[in-house]
């Protein structure tokens, strides 16, 4: 309720208003997530592709997706996890940039209960080695190149 009355406040306050609005729309969207223990990033993609498919989901220089076509990438790559028999629980590292596919990786392993160790990509020798020895990965997937 106090968000609301700082939002009211903030009227007539320029840029403010803005961020405040957008803020309190964050708040409001997330506020079911305690009660919704089990809705997952990839089923709230999921949701979306069937309800607004055709738009935008993620932008980048390189390639754009919209939500049906991020949920198509994101089975994919849960299809590729069922079929190597990875169980729920069980680790996959992922190396890559920031990219699409990244985000589509990360949502189709973890729909399907696999924990995705996220490695920096700036690792090298040692550093890396240490890294991937630590959450001993079941697989683990890299970029062709940086």
């Amino acid at each position: 309720m106090a968000l609301i009355e700082a939002e009211r406040t903030a009227r007539g306050s320029g840029g403010q208003e803005t961020a405040l609005r957008d803020w309190v729309r964050a708040l409001e969207a997330t506020a079911p997530i305690p009660v919704q223990r089990q809705r997952t990033l990839h089923a709230v993609i999921a949701e979306l592709a069937e309800t607004q498919g055709d738009a935008p989901a993620l932008l980048s220089a390189g390639e754009n997706l919209t939500y049906a076509e991020l949920a198509a990438r994101a089975n994919r790559f849960a299809r590729w996890a069922l079929m190597q028999n990875l169980a729920k629980g069980e680790i996959v590292c992922l190396m890559m940039p920031n990219r699409p596919e990244y985000l589509a990786i990360w949502l189709g392993l973890t729909g399907v209960g696999v924990v995705v160790a996220l490695v920096n990509t700036n690792l090298r020798g040692v550093s890396l080695a240490h890294c991937i020895d630590l959450v001993e990965p079941a697989h683990v997937i890299v970029s062709p190149r940086n």
